[in-house]
């Protein structure tokens, strides 16, 4: 059963090589990430915690760790938030951003911790772009990131529906 869970200082600690005996689920096989992105994640996760009580979630399938989705930025004055995931490589393609990603929408939407969400992805990531859509995001600009080249800026109200 595919389900969230709140990512814990020590998860990261795990995902990073260290002892971690709190940890109940699975690495994905091939690992998730770097340990120089993870460790960013881990820093970025510990900020968010402080700033808005939240910062990442794990994706987990049963006790199997399968990707991880993130706040990227605290509320702005407008109540937007930005936020990013990422899916092992061993367990692309079967829905699993597209389900973390319709449920954060959701936990931001009933706790009124957002009003709108947006993400960037790459011109060249399809698999985010699809996963985006079907989330109910729409396409709001183009810019070229120092790293990424081009991506595309994404949004969702998370405004009641009338």
């Amino acid at each position: 059963m595919f389900h969230l869970s709140p990512a814990q200082d020590f998860d990261f600690a795990r995902l990073l090589g260290e002892p971690s005996p709190q940890v109940k689920w699975h690495p994905p096989e091939g690992g998730l990430e770097s340990p120089e992105i993870l460790t960013m994640l881990r820093d970025l996760a510990a900020s968010m915690r402080a700033a808005c009580g939240h910062g990442a979630w794990m994706m987990l399938q049963g006790n199997q760790l399968v990707g991880l989705i993130s706040l990227m930025t605290a509320p702005n004055q407008d109540g937007e938030m930005e936020i990013g995931f990422g899916v092992a490589a061993s367990a692309r393609g079967h829905g699993y951003a597209t389900q973390a990603t319709i449920a954060l929408a959701a936990h931001c939407r009933e706790t009124g911790l957002a009003r709108t969400l947006t993400a960037e992805s790459a011109t060249f990531n399809i698999a985010s772009q699809t996963t985006l859509a079907r989330a109910g995001f729409v396409q709001s600009h183009r810019r070229i990131h120092p790293d990424d080249g081009e991506v595309i800026g994404w949004r969702l109200s998370l405004a009641p529906s009338e």
